[in-house]
Parts: C-alpha cells; structure tokens; sequence
C-alpha cells in the first residue's frame, strides 16, 4: 500500500513540473505588453519682448493678445462648482411594532413531555447517563 502512495505521489510531482515548464514557455512566448508614456504638457512660456507693445505691427500685436490669453487659460483651469450640500433628513416617529401573539405547537390531550421518560430535562439526563455509563465510542461496531 506505500508504494502505490509513493507512485501516486510521483506522478503529482511530475504532473506539477510539467505544468509549471509549459505555463514559463506560454510567457515567454506572449507579446510584452507595450506601456504608453503619460502625456506631458509644456510649462506656460512667458514672453517678453524689448519692443513695447505700441510698436509692434496690428497682426502681431493680435497674436500675442491671443497667446497670452492661450497662456493664462492653461495656466488657471477653472475649478469646477463645489457640489451642493446634501438635505438635512427629516426625522420621522417610528412606532413600536405590535406585539406578535406567540405561536404554540398543540400537544395531543394527556401527554405531557416524552412520553417514556417524563420530561425534556429527564430525556437529556438519560441520553448523557448512556454516554457516560456506555461502551466507548472506539470500541462500538458501527
């Protein structure tokens, strides 16, 4: 009976091996999986100039206007509107259930408890006084 545990033991092992050769060749075969790097926004530019701002050309003058306002919108998102504060809950009386009427099982007319033994508490008295006074439980032929 030991050498068929040990065969049996045997054959799990190798099995596991098996598994675990096939399992390392399914990942080296598998595409790496690609990672896209985040997205990186370039810091707001200043630009300063020497020529004031009078002195430059109409056109050149509208796209600074424009770059500027470009600059101060990236610069400063708008922050969304705090959300709105949750209602206060009401409070509402809450009434005691009604008293439920308690069930009783109907017991058949002249019989009180078990029968043979008397009551619930001399039925328990005589299932414990048989396991105690009894054969073992190892030695009985179940």
């Amino acid at each position: 009976m030991r050498d068929v545990g040990a065969l049996i033991w045997g054959i799990l092992v190798v099995i596991g091996v098996i598994s675990s050769i096939v399992q390392s060749a399914k990942k080296a075969r598998a595409p790496a999986r690609t990672v896209t790097p985040p997205v990186r926004t370039a810091p707001p530019v200043r630009v300063t100039s020497n020529v004031p701002p009078a002195q430059m050309p109409p056109q050149l003058q509208a796209l600074l206007a424009q770059f500027e306002q470009q600059s101060q919108a990236v610069a400063r998102p708008a922050a969304p509107p705090p959300p709105p504060p949750p209602p206060k809950p009401v409070p509402v009386p809450i009434a005691p259930p009604p008293p439920m009427p308690r069930a009783v099982a109907p017991r058949p007319s002249g019989v009180r408890g078990i029968a043979a033994f008397g009551t619930r508490d001399s039925l328990v008295r005589a299932i414990v006084a048989a396991e105690v006074l009894g054969k073992p439980i190892a030695l009985r032929d179940e």
